[in-house]
């Protein structure tokens, strides 16, 4: 039997276990015994901060772009519709320095963007910032990935991860649409029906 003791005192029992999350939240479980080196994961997570700018209008829908490269902390601009909103992804290092920073400054940072952007002076009415980078279940998203010359050695992680009794069900372990919400769900349908057949 595997027996699973959670932070709270609360205790599980049971033959076969399907973990949801990245690989690179292994380290943050205490295996005993201890996995075998094969296991440690080599894989690092993305890291991003996903913030929205929510305005009265779309004042940017008639303006022409005025932007050759990249003029402050959002790498990827994009609209929603519902409410009228600016959404700005700020990416890799960027986000790791960013997340050091006062919110105020990021803030002030995304509208002076968006103002050289746009050639508009326009101030939100209110903003969100998400920073995926401090989240305690991701650790940072888009998903995990590869460095170079590492992948060799998790190559076969798209099978039972321990012993045929411990399967990591995550978008980074799916067959197809790694890194999208469809890898994860068939990643866990996947293993499930493997955990189903080896009974």
């Amino acid at each position: 039997n595997i027996l699973i003791k959670m932070l709270s005192g609360y205790k599980i029992k049971c033959r076969r276990l399907l973990l949801a999350f990245s690989p690179t939240l292994l380290s943050t479980i205490n295996f005993l015994p201890s996995l075998s080196l094969t296991n440690n994961c080599p894989m690092i997570m993305g890291q991003c901060i996903k913030t929205v700018f929510i305005y009265s209008k779309p004042f940017w829908r008639n303006i022409s772009i005025n932007q050759t490269d990249q003029q402050g902390p959002c790498s990827n601009i994009f609209e929603s519709n519902n409410p009228h909103a600016l959404i700005g992804l700020i990416l890799g290092d960027d986000a790791v320095f960013w997340s050091d920073k006062n919110e105020d400054e990021l803030i002030q940072a995304i509208i002076k963007q968006y103002e050289i952007l746009y050639n508009m002076n326009e101030i939100p009415m209110n903003t969100f910032v998400q920073y995926w980078t401090k989240e305690n279940f991701s650790k940072g998203c888009y998903a995990a990935v590869y460095p170079p010359s590492s992948s060799s050695t998790w190559i076969d992680r798209r099978k039972a991860l321990v012993d045929k009794r411990i399967w990591l069900a995550s978008t980074e372990m799916a067959l197809e649409w790694v890194g999208y919400i469809e890898g994860a769900i068939e990643a866990g349908q996947r293993f499930a029906q493997e955990i189903s057949n080896s009974f």
